[in-house]
């Protein structure tokens, strides 16, 4: 083969190559902007990151979650809007930091609050009975004792009147007699009856105390979970999409629950579709995580729609 003939092969060779690679590229192109004009017609893929050990979240519970927040969208518009693939488009991530160490925070000083609030009621009944019982008690005292100054005053009327006759007779003295051990008796059970009492008003004095210094303590806990979970904020910071020189991310901070999981990734998921904030206060979408709704709302729906270019009804 001569030389200007292997010239003229590597030539059209080249322009073959050249030709070929701007056709793939020209289709690709065409089926960006054939997507772009008409989102939601194929599933926008994702893969899975880095999971921070500090969640205690496997790979394969995570994956069963972001099917779960994905299937939100789709039973919404009865279509596959999302899909794993190892080279998918858009990374998920869950990254622990501050704010799940907050959440965690949180979460041990409220099983302490709830234990502390447990404990608080059951003393607190104790007291309330202790209170009753006392009550009760004091009763049947001031009726005891009122009965027995009675009786002592008819008693010393008695002794007055025969003293002024002399003495009495035989029988009279007896009866008198009796009647003072009677008196006696009942002075005896009316002290028992006062030693159960200051007993009792012991007790509740006590339990009061510790009531006091456990409603304390409780309140205590209770505003330094609060001024935690206020340093937190209601912003929608549990989890975040980020789109960075052609790199899509989703990463997941802070949950407490499973169902809040699935809810915060509904929503990140929804960023990743194209939607934005809406101001329904139970919609997924709404800018403050404010909701347990799970439910996709009017609002949400519309504005799935609109991101999808799906008319509206």
């Amino acid at each position: 083969m001569n030389k200007n003939l292997q010239r003229t092969l590597v030539v059209v060779i080249v322009i073959l190559g050249i030709g070929y690679f701007f056709r793939n590229s020209l289709i690709q192109q065409y089926q960006n902007i054939f997507v772009s004009f008409q989102p939601c017609t194929k599933p926008l893929t994702y893969h899975i990151g880095s999971i921070d050990s500090g969640f205690n979240v496997s790979q394969s519970e995570f994956t069963d979650d972001i099917n779960t927040a994905a299937t939100i969208w789709e039973k919404t518009l009865n279509r596959k809007l999302f899909a794993y693939s190892n080279s998918g488009s858009v990374e998920i991530n869950l990254i622990y930091d501050a704010r799940q160490q907050t959440t965690d925070t949180l979460d041990t000083i409220g099983t302490v609050i709830d234990a502390n609030k447990t404990n608080y009621d059951v003393l607190n009944a104790t007291y309330q009975k202790k209170v009753a019982e006392y009550a009760r008690q004091k009763i049947s005292v001031e009726n005891a004792m009122s009965s027995f100054q009675a009786d002592n005053a008819t008693y010393e009327q008695e002794v007055s009147y025969w003293n002024s006759r002399g003495g009495a007779d035989k029988n009279q003295y007896a009866l008198l007699q009796n009647k003072k051990m009677n008196l006696e008796q009942d002075m005896a059970s009316i002290q028992n009856l006062q030693q159960t009492l200051n007993q009792l008003i012991q007790d509740v004095n006590s339990l009061a105390e510790k009531l006091n210094r456990m409603a304390l303590d409780l309140n205590t806990k209770v505003q330094t979970y609060n001024t935690i979970g206020a340093s937190t904020g209601k912003e929608f910071n549990e989890g975040e999409y980020i789109e960075d020189n052609g790199t899509r991310t989703i990463a997941i901070y802070q949950f407490d629950t499973k169902a809040r999981l699935i809810r915060v990734l509904a929503h990140e998921l929804g960023h990743a579709l194209g939607l934005n904030h809406v101001d329904d206060p139970k919609a997924i979408m709404y800018k403050l995580n404010s909701s347990e709704n799970d439910t996709p709302t009017t609002a949400d729906i519309t504005e799935l729609k609109t991101a999808c270019q799906i008319p509206l009804n």
